[in-house]
């Protein structure tokens, strides 16, 4: 499994390392690429791209023959201040496939989650809003994205104390 990273600052980074630790390999890409690259360097991601189309385009292509790598979505993580996460989904959009997931990490707002979960239902795209605080994670979603992305909450939470609202205004 990959995920792209969007916004691998402090956050993102301690994300990143969890999820890795459990196989899964992570890109990283921010508005400051030099950021991005010395994660990388540090080892906090597997990989740095200069934008979200070239992100995309990694997530969703393996290079490799007889894979899945385009058979399964791909899985975008959101880890931005909360101003930039509508115009940065929008950005995003261009570069997505029907059946991709966005998960949105940070303090879960029902109207914000609703609205975006409408929207990008309508475009093909699953949604799902992440809350993590301390060894704790809330996700909400449709039970098949959650499922898809359980590996990454289990990555979040190693002390399985992660709960799912897959009903909760999703559309499933």
């Amino acid at each position: 499994m990959k995920v792209g990273l969007i916004g691998s600052g402090g956050m993102g980074e301690g994300m990143s390392c969890h999820i890795m630790k459990n196989d899964i390999e992570v890109w990283g890409c921010t508005n400051d690429y030099s950021k991005t690259q010395e994660h990388y360097e540090k080892g906090d991601i597997n990989g740095c791209t200069t934008s979200l189309e070239y992100l995309a385009y990694v997530i969703h292509n393996d290079n490799k023959e007889y894979t899945n790598a385009g058979q399964v979505p791909g899985v975008f993580m959101l880890t931005l201040p909360i101003e930039v996460v509508d115009e940065t989904i929008k950005e995003l959009l261009k570069h997505c496939s029907e059946g991709d997931i966005i998960i949105h990490n940070g303090d879960f707002n029902f109207k914000d989650f609703r609205r975006r979960s409408e929207m990008l239902s309508k475009l093909g795209i699953q949604f799902i809003d992440c809350d993590t605080s301390n060894d704790s994670v809330q996700v909400t979603g449709s039970k098949t994205a959650i499922s898809v992305c359980s590996q990454i909450f289990k990555s979040l939470a190693p002390n399985s104390k992660w709960n799912e609202f897959a009903t909760l205004g999703a559309l499933c």
